[in-house]
């Protein structure tokens, strides 16, 4: 017998991540991280990450549009991607590890940010796959 959810139902879901502890006591866990395992789990073919920061940037300060899940991991590990975006270049790399075929991150300060990253040739933030269409980085100045 097939359970059926509202997920069939095409819902998008929205997720506080919250968890009880051993204490008795509410605990916030990093919503990027429940993101991504929510994501994988679920098999989903793209996950959004709507954040402050245009998306992750090379080590000139140039946005890459779009990386495949090796070069992510050198930036990381050469020290280009770090700060707050450490963390969710760790949790892409866990989604798309994990069968989740194109992360995005856009910046969610950008009106239609989200039009813009999914129905144009380019995007406005970044993606990220298991392996890029393009050869190497691609990469666009930033204008303010």
């Amino acid at each position: 017998m097939e359970i059926k959810s509202e997920l069939d139902l095409a819902a998008i879901p929205v997720i506080a991540p919250v968890a009880l502890g051993q204490d008795g006591k509410s605990y916030n866990i990093n919503a990027d991280w429940a993101a991504s395992r929510i994501a994988a789990e679920m098999g989903v073919e793209k996950l959004i990450f709507v954040t402050d920061q245009d998306g992750i940037l090379d080590h000139d300060k140039k946005l890459l549009t779009e990386l495949d899940a090796a070069d992510l991991q050198s930036l990381v590990e050469n020290g280009t991607v770090s700060g707050g975006m450490l963390a969710k270049a760790k949790t892409i790399l866990h989604a798309i590890e994990h069968g989740v075929t194109n992360v995005h991150i856009i910046n969610g300060q950008r009106p239609h940010a989200l039009v813009e990253e999914l129905f144009t040739e380019s995007g406005v933030g970044t993606i990220c796959r298991r392996r890029s269409r393009g050869l190497g980085f691609s990469s666009v100045e930033l204008t303010q």
